[in-house]
């Protein structure tokens, strides 16, 4: 999962097998680089997108 998959013109990234390790991060690093508040649905979302083929 990373920033750039949702759109965003940064660098972050997060790889885990553990998908709440992973909805933590996004969330913690959306909130505290972006300003952005994201319910857990909200990354699940970007998650699901972001494992779409391109």
């Amino acid at each position: 999962m990373s920033c750039q998959e949702a759109g965003m013109d940064c660098e972050f990234s997060v790889q885990s097998n553990d998908e709440q390790e992973i909805i933590d991060m996004v969330r913690k690093h959306a909130k505290g680089k972006h300003h952005m508040d994201m319910s857990a649905k909200d990354v699940r979302g970007l998650m699901k997108d972001a494992a779409k083929p391109a």
